[in-house]
């Protein structure tokens, strides 16, 4: 599944759903408010995984909302 706004990676057993806005210091916008839930269901859904890091791409984590 692609999106806009978060890159989600699987590698083994670890999920990893990063925010990928690096140019607004991953501020949050109405796309990825709409692609959060979508991501977290499909990492939920998959029975190997069995931990998921939550980052940011670039410098910041989440700055805010835009």
């Amino acid at each position: 599944m692609g999106f806009q706004t978060l890159v989600v990676e699987k590698e083994e057993h670890i999920g990893t759903l990063m925010f990928n806005r690096p140019e607004t210091l991953n501020a949050i916008n109405h796309t990825m408010i709409e692609e959060f839930p979508l991501a977290v269901r499909d990492l939920n859904e998959d029975n190997d995984i069995r931990v998921v890091i939550v980052t940011g791409t670039g410098r910041g984590f989440v700055q805010g909302w835009t």
